[in-house]
């Protein structure tokens, strides 16, 4: 039985780092986990070339669907989330519903420190989307 594996996938152009995303291998599906990339590099569209590549080696190791987490339910120009929609679309591939993905947070003060600190972590890193 094989084991999932986790990727991680970086674009650079010029020694500059640009973008990365963490992909993870399972069974037959690739589910794209986290990504980002830097606001003054969007030009040169290095998330095209992360996922593309994670494609490729989805397919060598047999991958039959790749899974890119959500858009918004009616995405519209101007509404938080539709350029994820957007550039989601650009890959041509079909579009699921599913429930949704939700937190059960098993102990408040735990659940208000964590998101204290992923909103410390945003902060911090004001170049990436």
């Amino acid at each position: 039985r094989e084991r999932g594996q986790v990727a991680v996938y970086l674009a650079r152009h010029e020694d500059r780092l640009l973008a990365g995303a963490v992909m993870l291998f399972f069974g037959s599906k690739l589910v794209y986990l986290y990504g980002g990339t830097r606001g003054d590099a969007r030009n040169l569209k290095p998330g095209y070339l992360l996922h593309w590549r994670a494609i490729e080696d989805a397919q060598r190791r047999g991958c039959t669907s790749y899974d890119m987490w959500g858009v918004p339910l009616d995405p519209q120009p101007g509404q938080r989330g539709y350029g994820y929609y957007v550039f989601k679309s650009r890959f041509n591939g079909r579009m699921l519903r599913f429930i949704g993905l939700y937190d059960l947070p098993v102990n408040r003060a735990a659940t208000l420190t964590i998101r204290l600190a992923e909103r410390f972590a945003r902060a911090g890193q004001p170049e990436f989307v």
